[in-house]
């Protein structure tokens, strides 16, 4: 282990001293090492999503909490939310009859110089992606909850920025009950939603 992460992992453990649980709200790059390091030091995580910049590396991760029985978590805070759990009951209910399709538009301003403090969402390297991993996971992750897992979902970006994020994404996704849905993302310089 290089002095950097050894001095980061002796920190966590440090600030994890006489806490249950440490909330992880950093730049996406450094989500998995620091809830890899306070799990390690005893302390239950809650991680802001994404819990990485890829897919698959959360198992040394989730292993380690297993073996300590601590509660790690990704930070998906609307899910409990009333009118998701309304929706959710009266999809399943059937109220309105089988769902058919679902559009969901999120838009909202932002256009960062490079040295606005929030800049480091259009790095990919930082942020692990755009507007599609920040706002649209929760987004995505709504939709999962109200009709299940999509067999397929179709991701377009249009636009990347010089850091290699998409400011804007469109994402069509389909279940085995033809159900079908669109989610359109974007970050603008003026318009909001």
């Amino acid at each position: 282990m290089d002095h950097r992460r050894s001095g980061v992992a002796d920190a966590i453990a440090a600030l994890c001293d006489g806490i249950d649980a440490l909330y992880v709200a950093t730049p996406v790059s450094s989500h998995l090492e620091l809830a890899t390091f306070a799990a390690g030091a005893g302390c239950h995580v809650l991680i802001e999503k994404p819990l990485s910049a890829g897919l698959g590396h959360s198992s040394p991760l989730v292993q380690l909490a297993r073996s300590r029985s601590l509660c790690v978590g990704v930070a998906h805070y609307r899910r409990p939310s009333p009118v998701i759990r309304w929706l959710r009951t009266t999809i399943r209910l059937g109220l309105f009859g089988p769902p058919r399709s679902a559009r969901v538009q999120f838009s909202m301003p932002f256009a960062p110089s490079q040295d606005v403090p929030m800049a480091w969402r259009y790095d990919r390297a930082t942020a692990g992606g755009g507007v599609l991993a920040d706002a649209g996971s929760h987004r995505l992750d709504i939709l999962s909850i109200l009709f299940g897992p999509p067999v397929s979902l179709i991701a377009n970006f249009l636009d990347v920025t010089a850091g290699g994020c998409e400011p804007t994404a469109q994402v069509s996704l389909a279940w085995r009950d033809e159900l079908i849905a669109q989610l359109d993302v974007a970050w603008r310089a003026q318009r909001q939603d």
